[in-house]
């Protein structure tokens, strides 16, 4: 949530894939998840923890506020 309060953009963070999770991060962030990248191949990620839940991360998911 840091991340949010000093600038803007989009922040890329790791997560396990689940959408409960996702859902529970766009909460704490106060932001919308845009997606991961494209083609997912960009996306998937290996030895990281999901910022949430500290599953193993599948993927990079962007979070960014909208106004």
């Amino acid at each position: 949530k840091k991340l949010f309060e000093d600038r803007r953009g989009v922040v890329e963070l790791p997560w396990c894939g689940e959408e409960g999770c996702g859902v529970e991060m766009e909460e704490i962030l106060d932001a919308s998840m845009l997606g991961i990248p494209y083609p997912e191949e960009m996306a998937k990620i290996e030895g990281k923890k999901c910022a949430n839940c500290g599953k193993n991360a599948k993927y990079v998911a962007r979070f960014a506020r909208t106004y």
